[in-house]
């Protein structure tokens, strides 16, 4: 799941981390405008994972049952959930 993504590339990136590791599905909160030719690029070879994308416009509305591994916040700051 990523939250309010600013660059998409990191969307198309994602996408193609999650075919490569053979996860299952992406799920965006306020992504923006993501759909853009970077972001196509980006994920060359997941674009399936991208058409299949779950968009939310905030957290509340996203699925209660996912779980977060690792949450980043600013550039260069990482946290584990609490």
């Amino acid at each position: 799941m990523l939250v309010r993504p600013e660059v998409p590339a990191n969307v198309g990136a994602a996408a193609r981390t999650i075919r490569n590791t053979g996860l299952e599905g992406l799920s965006l909160v306020a992504p923006g405008d993501w759909r853009t030719v970077e972001c196509w690029r980006t994920a060359w070879g997941a674009h399936d994972v991208l058409e299949q994308a779950h968009v939310f416009d905030d957290l509340g509305a996203a699925p209660r049952q996912l779980e977060p591994v690792q949450v980043v916040e600013a550039p260069g700051v990482t946290k584990s959930p609490s």
